[in-house]
This record gives structure tokens, sequence and C-alpha cells, in this order.
């Protein structure tokens, strides 16, 4: 499996990135700062959307919205990457490029 081509510039700027997620609703407006991924973003929307979720879980993400911890928050952000990364299959999966 390659290296992805962006990691140069990702590395960079490693200590300052964040990804940033808005849901849009008829709510109060609340900011949740929480350290998480992108894998946390479905469970979230799902959620918003409404639907009821085991533990605030669905796919390897935890909804934002919930109170268990994210796995980023659990161990660390290293060591979640390591966990992914470890996992060649899923590895191989989540970084493959959909138009093959």
């Amino acid at each position: 499996m390659g290296e992805n081509t962006l990691q140069k510039q990702f590395d960079s700027v490693a200590d300052r990135r964040e990804n940033m997620f808005f849901l849009l609703s008829s709510g109060a407006p609340r900011r949740i700062e929480r350290l998480g991924s992108m894998m946390d973003v479905y469970p979230t929307l799902l959620e918003a959307l409404g639907y009821r979720l085991d533990g605030g879980r669905a796919g390897l993400g935890r909804s934002f919205l919930s109170e268990g911890a994210t796995l980023v928050e659990t161990h660390g952000q290293e060591t979640a990457s390591r966990i992914i990364e470890r996992n060649y299959a899923l590895a191989e999966w989540l970084w493959r490029d959909p138009g093959k």
C-alpha cells in the first residue's frame, strides 16, 4: 500500500489541523469541541437525524452527541492512527481509489 501523497503537507501543519463539521437545525446553536475523527461524523449525522444508536456507535465512529468516548479520546491521535494503519485490510479499504 502506498503512502498518502499529501503526507508531507499534512505533517507540516499537524499541530494546527482541525476538522470542522456543521449541523444546521432549528435548535439553539452550540459548539461541541471534542477529540475525534471523520469516522465520528457518520454516527453524529445518524443521531442528529433521529436514529437511535447503541452507545452512539456506528461503523468505527462514535457520535459527538453521545456521552461515550471516541477512539481518539480513548487512545489519542497517534495510537488511533496506528490502530487503523496496522489493520492493513481496513486501511487499504479506507484509502482505496473509489474510481477503481
